[in-house]
């Protein structure tokens, strides 16, 4: 089951189609990355837990090489 702010973004871009799609697709994209990477940014410099903070670090560059790929300026 997904929580109803995800499934409220599937909704709307299940019904769009060509390059509406495209745009909203990419545009939902970069705004979930944005939010996922801040929370593995913070959880890999302010966790307790060693491992989940190597874990996070990781992630959270992975998370910014996505934004790179999706053209997005990283600040």
């Amino acid at each position: 089951m997904l929580n109803a702010e995800f499934q409220a973004r599937l909704d709307k871009l299940s019904a769009l189609s060509g390059a509406a799609f495209d745009t909203a697709y990419l545009k939902t994209m970069e705004e979930i990355h944005h939010i996922d990477g801040a929370a593995f940014k913070q959880e890999s410099t302010g966790g307790s837990n060693p491992d989940l903070k190597a874990f996070a670090a990781e992630t959270h560059r992975i998370v910014l090489r996505h934004l790179g790929e999706l053209g997005v300026t990283i600040h």
